[in-house]
């Protein structure tokens, strides 16, 4: 959990934050993590996925795989290239 701290004229307010919303801070959260955050908005390909977390893409696809059926699923084929997204909760 974090908090975004604005000191303003009338005072000092606290609002809730996401940790992947900052970029130092979401570099201490695991692989796993990350990628759950990124996927938020929709599937990405593995290459995807690993050019917007700077991660290599064998351990995009490491984490993607331990994760499948649990975290993740294969979504559609993009170009030949399978779509990730994360699994909705309550899914078995």
């Amino acid at each position: 959990m974090a908090f975004e701290i604005d000191f303003g004229d009338d005072g000092v307010s606290f609002k809730p934050a996401t940790v992947t919303d900052y970029p130092d801070l979401a570099k201490g959260l695991s692989l796993g993590q990350r990628i759950s955050a990124a996927l938020r908005n929709g599937g990405l390909t593995v290459k995807e996925l690993a050019e917007t977390l700077d991660e290599n893409e064998g351990h995009v696809r490491g984490a993607l795989n331990r994760g499948k059926g649990r975290f993740f699923q294969q979504l559609d084929a993009n170009m030949g290239q399978p779509r990730w997204g994360n699994l909705a909760s309550g899914t078995n």
